[in-house]
This record gives C-alpha cells, sequence and structure tokens, in this order.
C-alpha cells in the first residue's frame, strides 16, 4: 500500500542512510548475565514493569529542547552501552508504520523496527548524546517505510536475523470516559520482532509505564528486576547532571548501593598461614606434602628443612618486617625457602630467573630486600648491588643449616605484618611491587576453601613462577589442609603429553591455569588427560565460553572454576562456578570480603 505513494528515489535515499548501519556491531552484543540459547529452546518473553512521574523528565527536556521520548531513548542507549561495553550502538527502533496519511486509520499492527546507530563515547556529556541522538532518531523516522533486512544492498553473510535490543515509545490517549464509565488502557504489548532485550515507554497524562522486556531464554526474572533499577538510577542522575560524561553517571540503584557499600561482616579470627601449615605437620606428619618429580617431602621433612633455615636466618638478623628474596627455579627447595621466610618473621620477594639481571636489581632495590636466596646454579646471576644486600647460597651454606634447630621458630610476627612482595607490570607498565600482609592471605585461604570444595589430602598441582600469586590458590590450600603439592616440572609446562601423563598418573584433584595456556596445551592427541579429577580453576586472563564449552565435552565431571581478581586483591576476590548447563559469564561471587565497582 505504501509503495504506491513512493518513488523510487527515495528507496535509494532511505537505503543509503540505513546501509551505514553496521551489522557486525548489531550481532555482537552481548550483555551481563545472559544465557547462550540452546537450539532447541522456544523463544519466550519476560517482563517486568515499573511506573515513574513524568514532571522532571518532561521539564528536563524543554530545557534540552527535546523531548520525553529522546530522553528516555538516550538514557537507555547509555545503560545498554554502559554494559555491553560498546563504543557503538546500534538497536531496533520501533517507529508505527503510518507515516502516510493512507494508513492512518488502518487497523492492526503496521508498525516495523528500523536501524537506529549512535556512538556511545564515555567522555561524552549527556546533553551532547541526547542532542546527536534526537537528530539520528528523526533521520531514522523519516526513511522507516524503506528498511529490509533482505534488501539487495546488504551483504547477506553479514545481515543478523532481528535486533538484539529494542527500544519502542507510545503516547496518546490511553483514558476513555463516555457518560458515567471511564477506562483507562492498563497494557498492551505487540511482538513485531524478535529480540533480546526491548524497552517500551507508555506516556500517560502524569506517568510513564516502562516495560522491560527480555527473552526469557537468556535473561532471568532478577536480572530483568535490576537492569530496570539500574535505568531508574541512570534517568534520575541524568536528569540531574546533564553536563556529566555519560562514563560516570550513576547505574546503581538505592537498594544496591546499600548493599555493596554496607560494613563487611570479616571472619573475626586472623591468622599467619604458616602456623596452619605447621598445625598439619604435627598432625599429619608422614603424609606427603611436596611431590616435585620423582622427589618427595612429607609434611615431617618439609616442617624440618624450613625450621632448619628459618633459624639460620634469624641468626643472619631476618625478622618482621624483613624482606627477603627467592629467587630459584621449581625445585623443592623454593618452596623449602618460602616456608622458612615466613617462620623466621620476615616477607618472601619472589625472583622469577627468566627475568633480564637489569629487571632482578630493580625488583631487590626497590623493595628494599635485606637478604637473598638462591641455589648454586642462580647465586652468581644475582646482579651486583650498591645496597647491603646479604646472599645466601643454599649449597654453600647446607652444612651450617644443617646445624640449626629442627623445632618450630619462635617469631613475634603478628597478622597485621608483612608475607610477601610481588611486582606487576601496573597500569603504566612499569613493575610495581605489591606488598601482602598475613591476614590478607589468612582471609583469602579461608575464602576460597569452600569454593574449590575438595576433601581432606587434595591434591594440587601448581604450574605458574612464585613471582606470579597465580599459583597462591594451590600451594597454600594444599599445605594448610593436608593436601599435597604438586610442583610441575619446567620441560613438562610446554609438553601436553607429558603433562597430561603426570596430572593422570599422579590422580591431581585441583589444577589453577591461565586460559591461554590450557588453550594451547589442548593441542593434542588426548586433550582430556589434561584436566584435574575434580576441580579446575581458570584465572589470570579473560575466559571464553568456546574454551569452557570444549572443556565441559572433555571432561563433564570435573568443576570449572571462573576466578578473577587483581594482585592487589591477595590473589583473588571473586570466584563462579561454570554451571554444567550453559549460563552466563559473571565474575561470580565473592570471597568473605567486599568489592566495590
Amino acid at each position: 500500500m505504501a509503495a504506491s505513494v513512493v518513488d523510487r528515489g527515495g528507496i535509494a535515499s532511505g537505503s543509503r542512510l540505513l546501509e551505514r548501519i553496521s551489522q557486525d556491531r548489531i550481532a555482537d552484543l552481548r550483555l551481563p548475565f545472559e544465557h547462550p540459547v540452546t537450539q532447541d529452546a522456544t523463544f519466550r518473553i519476560e517482563a517486568q514493569r515499573i511506573e515513574i512521574s513524568t514532571a522532571n523528565i518532561r521539564v528536563f527536556a524543554r530545557q534540552q529542547q527535546t523531548s520525553v521520548r529522546d530522553v528516555l531513548l538516550a538514557c537507555w542507549m547509555v545503560l545498554v552501552g554502559r554494559l555491553t561495553e560498546a563504543q557503538t550502538l546500534t538497536m531496533g527502533y520501533g517507529c508505527d508504520g503510518r507515516s502516510y496519511p493512507e494508513l492512518q486509520a488502518l487497523l492492526g499492527v503496521v508498525a516495523t523496527w528500523v536501524p537506529l546507530h549512535c556512538p556511545i563515547t564515555l567522555n561524552l556529556q549527556f546533553a551532547e548524546l541526547l542532542s546527536v541522538l534526537s537528530e539520528q532518531r528523526r533521520a531514522v523516522e523519516e526513511w522507516q517505510d524503506y528498511f529490509d533486512w533482505n534488501g539487495d544492498s546488504l551483504n547477506p553473510s553479514l545481515v543478523p536475523s532481528f535486533f538484539p535490543i529494542g527500544f519502542e515509545f507510545e503516547s496518546g490517549s490511553t483514558h476513555w470516559t463516555h457518560k458515567n464509565l471511564a477506562w483507562r488502557l492498563r497494557q498492551y504489548h505487540a511482538c513485531i520482532e524478535r529480540f533480546k532485550l526491548k524497552l517500551v515507554c507508555t506516556e500517560q497524562p502524569d506517568t510513564l509505564d516502562l516495560a522491560f522486556y527480555a527473552d526469557a531464554r537468556q535473561f532471568a526474572p532478577e536480572a530483568i528486576g535490576s537492569l530496570a533499577q539500574q535505568f531508574q538510577a541512570l534517568l534520575t542522575d541524568a536528569i540531574a547532571h546533564p553536563h556529566q560524561p555519560i562514563g560516570t553517571l550513576n547505574l546503581l540503584s538505592a537498594w544496591e548501593r546499600e548493599a555493596l557499600f554496607a560494613p563487611c561482616d570479616l571472619p573475626p579470627e586472623s591468622d599467619c598461614v604458616h602456623r596452619l601449615f605447621e598445625a598439619q605437620a604435627q598432625q599429619h606428619p608422614d603424609a606427603v606434602a611436596l611431590v616435585y618429580e620423582d622427589q618427595r617431602l612429607t609434611y615431617a621433612q618439609l616442617n624440618r628443612q624450613a625450621n632448619q633455615l628459618a633459624h639460620y636466618l634469624q641468626t643472619l638478623g631476618v625478622g618482621i618486617e624483613s624482606i627477603v628474596g627467592i629467587y630459584m627455579g621449581r625445585s623443592p627447595q623454593s618452596i623449602v625457602a618460602l616456608l622458612a621466610v615466613l617462620k623466621a618473621g620476615g616477607a618472601y620477594l619472589p625472583l622469577d630467573p627468566v627475568l633480564p639481571t637489569a629487571a632482578i636489581a630493580t625488583r631487590l632495590q626497590q623493595a628494599q630486600a635485606s637478604w637473598a636466596i638462591a641455589e648454586q646454579a642462580l647465586s652468581e646471576t644475582l646482579p651486583p648491588l650498591d645496597s647491603a644486600l646479604g646472599r645466601i647460597c643454599l649449597d654453600r651454606e647446607a652444612d651450617a643449616i644443617a646445624q640449626a634447630p629442627e623445632s618450630n621458630p619462635t617469631s613475634a610476627v603478628a597478622p597485621e605484618n608483612l608475607m610477601y612482595v610481588l611486582f606487576t607490570s601496573g597500569t603504566t607498565g612499569q613493575p610495581k611491587g605489591i606488598a601482602i600482609e598475613h591476614r590478607q592471605l589468612y582471609h583469602y585461604l579461608r575464602g576460597i576453601l569452600e569454593p574449590l570444595d575438595l576433601p581432606a589430602g587434595a591434591s594440587f598441582a601448581t604450574v605458574s613462577t612464585l613471582a606470579a600469586d597465580l599459583g597462591n590458590t594451590a600451594i597454600f590450600p594444599a599445605l594448610c589442609t593436608g593436601g599435597c603439592l604438586h610442583l610441575i616440572s619446567q620441560d613438562r609446562l610446554s609438553d601436553p603429553v607429558t603433562l597430561g601423563a603426570y596430572i593422570q598418573q599422579h590422580r591431581i584433584d585441583c589444577l589453577k591455569i591461565v586460559p591461554s595456556h590450557l588453550q594451547a596445551l589442548l593441542n593434542t592427541a588426548n586433550p582430556a588427560q589434561l584436566l584435574p579429577q575434580r576441580c579446575l580453576v581458570l584465572g589470570g586472563e579473560a575466559l571464553s565460553w568456546e574454551l569452557v564449552a570444549q572443556l565441559q565435552a572433555l571432561q563433564p565431571h570435573c568443576r570449572i572454576l571462573n576466578h578473577y581478581g587483581p594482585t592487589e586483591t591477595t590473589v583473588g576476590v571473586l570466584t563462579y562456578t561454570i554451571p554444567s548447563q550453559p549460563g552466563a559469564a559473571t565474575l561470580g561471587e565473592t570471597v568473605p570480603l567486599r568489592i566495590y565497582p
């Protein structure tokens, strides 16, 4: 019907406008708490509705020389852009399809969605975005009759089947009276397009009805409710601060803010983890504590060797807050040295031998280390320093260390004292030291044990350098709960065949590894051998759902934990157990700590 009143030039002009939309941007949008859709699932709609006053919005719209429609549309764009981290955003904008007089009185639905494209630059002021978006909205409305997913000018390989995100706005009379009767339209909805998420705004005389519709296969009701509250918070803040950058506008509702910033109930007790290890050595002296290839140390043996080195360190002046570098490769003696420094009351500074000499020197100087422990093979490569850095070569001083007492040394070290210093690249790319106290690692240990959910005496494998805290998820839960710690040799780390054989032979219960490292290892004839018996912890990098699906197919009974947290937060503060069925990509729940956005 509309085709009879349009000309071919108009169609060409409209097509050129709509061709500028990038289908890639449409298809790639992914929101938090979004579930992947299984092929056999049927499209089903879930909705949450709220009612708000129009008074402030209308006043603000007049001040900005725009409309209530555009204010709501801009807020919806900002919210979705912030949640998806999209730099540009394309969504389906609902047009009534009645741009010609002949269609005004037509019964039925003739509405359509057209692509509305807008940049989401976080430093752009809300008022500026509102102006740009108003112009864009008017342009697409003018050409609403010319959009066609299957147009000849569009590349079929790039055309998605629907707009994931949508926006619709309805205005007009919703109240009718006749004699002594009055009617009010409570709600109506027409699903003209498939979608993942859309906002439908219905303007009443004094209120706005906001309906948040979602594909129920992909979003739980709680997620939709949270989204509705975030929209309200953003709308309120945008009206109050229109010249504020959109990246700083508030998304937290009052109850979310209260929940996030409420006082944190931390565990009342604190201790030092080396004392937990000492308790295990007393309770299970003959249990195997540490394995490195064909070398094994029981709890009694590991505790005795660490005690002797700790006593020796104390005779050299190592005590509370003394920083001692550990410049060693992957060997049982590195764990002995780590425990010895803690038992002596000091704090350890792990140094990766693969680093250049200058980098080692920088770390020792910046940390103000008083001593450095090394084995013979590396002792001579320690960089010369102007400071009074003491050097301890375990091989040369083995006889003196062997004469030291075997009992647990006495130390006044307290939970609030320094435990270790790790260097990270920092936000500037320059290494910076992160200082962690005993109580912080203790609380991490207590918090991570629950999501690990492993039996007493479980076996843990560590594949990372001591100079990164990635391995602390294996080292301390193993040695502080009576488990067995397996130090994987350097040769096995890049050989999936020998590493997989080791993991299966020793029935490793828990492995923590970086996703990219594991992904590289999986390119082997028998990748399932690389997975532990009970729990795989992935951290240090973003985790893709493609990798998760591959791992679950290889070993359905192995739990997968996504573990996140920068070094400054002590190893990690968020854990998420990946469900056996496809689920949402989240960072998960906190250990008994509190995080702030």
